[in-house]
């Protein structure tokens, strides 16, 4: 069996991969939670599209997360 992506993983939590300029891409669901990487500090955050206000998030969304810092070399 195969093994998901990250952003396989993050697509069946309902998230959408967008790539920005400046070493940064997130994902972002239809309830405006925005998962951001920066790639630049290799740091990520969780927060809300409009307000900024951070938020939590589930035991699904961190396994892809820790997940997504695997495949981008940081926990190497």
């Amino acid at each position: 069996m195969k093994e998901k992506t990250a952003n396989e993983m993050f697509g069946e939590l309902g998230y959408t991969k967008i790539y920005c300029e400046d070493g940064f891409f997130y994902y972002k669901a239809k309830n405006n939670k925005t998962i951001l990487f920066n790639l630049k500090n290799k740091e990520w955050s969780v927060y809300d599209y409009d307000t900024a206000e951070q938020r939590g998030y589930g035991n699904k969304e961190f396994e892809a997360i820790l997940l997504q810092e695997y495949e981008l070399g940081w926990l190497n």
